[in-house]
């Protein structure tokens, strides 16, 4: 074969290749058809990630370059700047878009294209760049370096793997997102517009990547409706990627410009992301928290000489963090740490008097005084667009709050204000006391938090931050130790802010990628002071890797095994997108039975993803628009509904749970038991329609307690119409219209007098009490670890 040319010798080898390549296809394809394959539909996931990825990345370098100049920053750092700066540019593209009524599909592809378009040149030069400071990063030299380099590859695979498995799937979506983040996106995209939410407080909120996650809703390519959410899932994980591009870049400002492989790992010494509420689930944390690092960085910039483009640059990623959470607070606290006291001693530093009456001097005077204003107008401006949103639907910018001071807020009714300082914050994580008393608990907490959790779903298992605290002491002896107490400040001022404010252990996560960035700084200044250091550190470090490891099982577990079953589901004879993408079954078959124009109501749940309909919700604290204070009977509700135009209600009859208020429980289960029309079950929901006819009136409405918090006996509806989780301390409900009487003739002429009845869990009638109530009533609720419902037949 030797004689004949190369080109021949090629030709031949292609052709016995693609020969075996038919022959291997053909016995797959026989086994599992190979267009069934799983990886077709996770291919097309990971192409609109790559795309959606590199039109920020680019559409980010052009804006970052234009502002600040494209070789300004470190390549690190200007790829992680950027790809922040692409996100608020796309997400204001895609508001302007849902303000005009042009989200479809052709729009979302088309501003795809031409981000990509626009910044394509520069992010050229960018890679170039990137791989020349690679191709520069310094390599082990010794056999420990090596081997130590190549453990650290082997557990960075390992803990990525399980950290994408975890967020591969719906079941990797947490409460919140499946109750309002991935809704309100799927909303947008449906409607084809930003549209408002007249029952539900958090979707007045910033959600930035509510509507940057209208695009995922809107590509071609993923017919079925967890693909999507796969595709939300995925993007969440992308922009961890790029929080672990951030730490690298921290990390090497914090070290002076030193070069360390594998630096960004440090993120992985905090394995709270892998636990519940932390995890990637689709929710904002994890979004916000990519921001933290290049606000940190540009803060820092910024405040060398309050130069106008650094300050612009500041003042757009200020304004990203704000659309995407309320919690920015936490960074805008840190930022503020670092910026005031440095304008301030530039500004009155000595000789600043002497240099106004020189030339040489104005331009940097005048910097200090334009620098703050860029900042506050561009941060205005930038963010204007959720505000105005929020004053065109509700007429008030930052509802659900501030209702007493703009009154004019809608919906709203009585008491609005006062439930939602009541009920809209989480009780279990509010610290307590004066001011003065919140800000030395934040102080303490400080140093602890990481070893005594507030508000985890894994109890007391310290799972964020504990080498950030144990490695605090070393930042008194090391070198170049000045660049790492900026991020140690800036860490305070945040948790100062978190501590203050609510003790939430998930909102760490904004904080975390700089934490991971002062660990890392440590661990390689305390390397640098000698062997005697190492060997103290090297085990520290091993015991939070082994302690991380161990609880990738311990809570991501359930996530991970949901990922390995749809790998599997091949091999299951599972190949249709039905039985493979099988996930939320209840809500899109629920949501498949409403009619076109149905609007549906969500009583005592709020997870409402799959449903794919408007949908209002009752739950008190969380709404303002359906007031069953006003109900008297069911009557009443009937009118309430209508006037809203509610068409048909949801519920969960089998895992009913008491609402806070005993009277809005009665009217609603004594409503759709008598009066509901055409029930149907969709798993765990119930369906009711509501009827065109209205009940009868029934005035006075009575209800008849026993063995419930209330003391026994006779009660007006009004009487009960108490919201019990915003009694202040052991403040007495109401006593009973009439007392529940001992005598046995007097009992049942009672229960006689009773609309509907209340029986706590455990509580026993008499023989003939019994044989009395169910001849007159039937159980609406049963069940319940609270109480059952009996109304009348």
């Amino acid at each position: 074969m030797a004689r004949f040319p190369l080109w021949v010798r090629a030709l031949l080898g292609a052709v016995l290749c693609g020969l075996s390549l038919y022959y291997f296809a053909t016995v797959l394809d026989r086994a599992y058809p190979i267009q069934q394959w799983l990886v077709w539909r996770l291919a097309v996931i990971w192409l609109w990630c790559l795309v959606f990825n590199g039109a920020l990345l680019a559409f980010g370098v052009w804006l970052t370059g234009r502002i600040v100049g494209e070789a300004t920053l470190p390549p690190l750092e200007a790829a992680v700047t950027s790809v922040a700066v692409g996100t608020v540019g796309m997400g204001l593209l895609l508001y302007a878009a849902g303000f005009l009524g042009l989200l479809h599909t052709w729009l979302v592809l088309a501003l795809a294209a031409v981000l990509l378009g626009v910044g394509a040149r520069p992010l050229w030069r960018l890679g170039k760049r990137l791989a020349a400071e690679r191709a520069a990063l310094s390599r082990p030299r010794t056999a420990f370096g090596r081997t130590l380099a190549l453990v650290t590859i082997g557990w960075v695979a390992w803990s990525l793997t399980f950290l994408y498995l975890g967020a591969m799937t719906p079941d990797a979506i947490n409460h919140d997102a499946a109750w309002y983040h991935l809704p309100t996106a799927a909303d947008y995209a449906r409607a084809g517009r930003i549209v408002p939410f007249a029952a539900d407080y958090l979707r007045a909120m910033p959600h930035l990547m509510a509507v940057l996650y209208s695009w995922a809703f809107l590509v071609p390519g993923l017919p079925h409706p967890a693909l999507r959410w796969m595709l939300v899932l995925h993007i969440e994980f992308s922009m961890v990627m790029w929080t672990l591009v951030g730490v690298a870049a921290g990390a090497r400002w914090m070290l002076e410009g030193r070069r360390v492989p594998l630096l960004w790992a440090a993120f992985l010494l905090f394995p709270g992301i892998f636990v519940y509420d932390m995890h990637i689930g689709g929710s904002a944390d994890h979004v916000l928290g990519m921001f933290t690092i290049p606000l940190f960085l540009t803060a820092i910039r910024a405040a060398e000489r309050f130069e106008t483009r650094r300050c612009l640059l500041f003042a757009i990623l200020v304004a990203g963090a704000v659309l995407t959470k309320y919690q920015s607070l936490y960074l805008l606290a840190g930022c503020t740490a670092i910026l005031i006291p440095r304008w301030a001693w530039l500004l009155f530093r000595r000789g600043v008097p002497r240099l106004r009456l020189t030339a040489a001097a104005l331009p940097a005077r005048r910097a200090l005084l334009v620098g703050p204003v860029v900042i506050v107008l561009a941060g205005l401006a930038l963010t204007a667009p959720h505000f105005l949103k929020n004053i065109v639907f509700y007429k008030n910018p930052i509802y659900p709050f501030a209702q007493e001071t703009f009154s004019g807020s809608q919906p709203s009714f009585a008491n609005s204000a006062g439930m939602v300082r009541g009920l809209l914050t989480d009780s279990q994580g509010l610290p307590q006391g004066s001011l003065d008393e919140r800000l030395w608990e934040a102080v303490k907490t400080f140093f602890t938090f990481s070893f005594e959790p507030h508000y985890s779903f894994v109890g007391s298992l310290p799972v964020i931050g504990s080498l950030f605290t144990l490695l605090l002491p070393l930042a008194l002896v090391v070198c170049g130790r000045r660049r790492i107490w900026a991020g140690v400040l800036f860490v305070f001022a945040g948790m100062m802010v978190w501590g203050t404010i609510q003790y939430a252990d998930r909102y760490l996560q904004i904080l975390t990628p700089l934490m991971a960035v002062v660990v890392g700084a440590l661990l390689v200044r305390g390397w640098q002071l000698g062997w005697l250091a190492r060997i103290a550190l090297v085990p520290l470090v091993l015991l939070q890797v082994v302690w991380g490891g161990d609880i990738i099982f311990v809570d991501a577990w359930p996530r991970i095994q949901s990922a390995v079953n749809l790998i599997r589901s091949g091999f299951d004879s599972r190949r249709d997108d039905e039985s493979r993408f099988g996930f939320r079954t209840d809500e899109r078959q629920l949501g498949k039975a409403l009619p076109p124009n149905a609007v549906l109501l969500l009583h005592s749940t709020l997870m409402n993803l799959g449903i794919d309909r408007p949908v209002l919700v009752d739950v008190v604290g969380r709404q303002g628009l359906l007031d069953y204070d006003q109900v008297a009977d069911p009557r009443g509700l009937w009118e309430l509904y209508h006037s809203l135009g509610i068409t048909h209600l949801a519920h969960l009859p089998d895992i009913h749970w008491a609402t806070e208020n005993r009277a809005h429980d009665v009217l609603f289960e004594d409503f759709v038991t008598r009066f509901g029309l055409d029930r149907r079950r969709f798993g765990g929901f119930e369906l009711v329609t509501v009827p065109d006819l209205a009940p009868p009136p029934e005035r006075p409405y009575q209800v008849l307690a026993l063995g419930i918090n209330y003391q026994d006996g006779l009660y007006g509806i009004e009487q009960m119409q108490v919201h019990e989780a915003m009694q202040p301390g052991p403040n007495p409900l109401p006593p009973p219209r009439v007392p529940w009487p001992r005598e046995d003739e007097a009992r049942h002429a009672l229960l006689g007098q009773a609309n509907t009845v209340l029986i706590g869990a455990g509580y026993k009638l008499a023989p003939a009490l019994h044989e009395t109530l169910s001849a007159g009533f039937r159980e609406a609720v049963e069940g319940s670890e609270n109480y059952a419902i009996w109304v009348r037949r």
